[in-house]
């Protein structure tokens, strides 16, 4: 429910390259903080779709999303011209950042 096919899809691939092919909590985790930092920047908490926000790149820091419909309406209601996400893993915890400018 919190995540659109082709998140999983990408979730699915990155697990091909594990050994087990079993998808890592860690990488799930990645995505749910992406998520949840981008609500919380654009200050809707998890009152919209969580597929509304769709993760489409992570790279080691930065990770690029997609916002539809709600997600979408609500920055665009912000009016802000870009938005960053940062990510990392420190010790066992996934903390995002995101910054709209």
């Amino acid at each position: 429910m919190a995540f659109t096919n082709q998140e999983i899809q990408n979730l699915e691939e990155n697990s091909q390259g594990n050994g087990n092919g079993k998808i890592l909590l860690e990488d799930i985790a990645k995505y749910w903080s992406i998520k949840e930092a981008v609500m919380k920047a654009m200050g809707v908490g998890v009152n919209i779709d969580l597929k509304d926000i769709e993760v489409t790149d992570t790279q080691v820091y930065t990770s690029s999303v997609e916002l539809k419909n709600d997600a979408l309406a609500r920055y665009d209601l912000l009016k802000g011209s870009d938005l960053k996400v940062e990510t990392t893993k420190i010790e066992d915890f996934m903390i995002s950042i995101a910054c709209l400018y």
